[in-house]
């Protein structure tokens, strides 16, 4: 469902007016707004200048695909926060996997990519974090809570932070010159 507001809306900065549209998500039916470019002759559909909230999509360029998948998942189960927890989980070892860490369980992936300079110093409490959250419906205790939006929302935050710093930053370095 889209509601479109075809006048463009003052602003009292004096900053150039915009056209709004705010639309359903499909995922977990909140609603998204967006912005068009008042210069954009198209009245009915102008150019989208930003979304709110941000839509998060992994860079096809620099992320590998598995890795997509998994956080892709992630955030498009967040509203079932079991499901995306593993998915969440699955991208960090993913990505320590394409980072030559292959040996051992997850932990000790983690462990070592501190060790190799990987992770941070700091980074290693929030991935276990992830882990940990992660084997609570994997392994389906009942006695274990299941996983709540703010457990999805915290372990996607991580994945999506651990995907920029391993992969998006460092492919926005400008080349070193020779």
């Amino acid at each position: 469902m889209i509601v479109r507001d075809r006048t463009l809306i003052p602003r009292a900065d004096g900053r150039p007016q915009s056209r709004w549209a705010v639309y359903s998500c499909t995922t977990c039916g909140g609603l998204v707004s967006a912005r068009g470019d008042s210069r954009e002759p198209r009245i009915a559909n102008p150019e989208l200048v930003k979304i709110y909230s941000d839509v998060w999509e992994p860079s096809e360029v620099v992320v590998p695909q598995s890795i997509r998948t998994y956080l892709d998942q992630a955030y498009k189960t967040l509203g079932a926060p079991d499901a995306s927890v593993v998915m969440s989980a699955s991208s960090i070892d993913a990505m320590l996997k394409d980072h030559d860490l292959t040996e051992g369980s997850l932990y000790t992936r983690i462990e070592k990519a501190v060790v190799d300079g990987i992770l941070t110093q700091k980074m290693p409490d929030w991935a276990h974090r992830v882990r940990l959250d992660a084997n609570n419906p994997r392994h389906a205790d009942a006695a274990t809570p299941p996983m709540t939006d703010e457990d999805a929302r915290r372990a996607f935050d991580f994945a999506k932070v651990l995907t920029e710093y391993l992969y998006l930053l460092p492919s926005r370095m400008p080349p070193e010159e020779s």
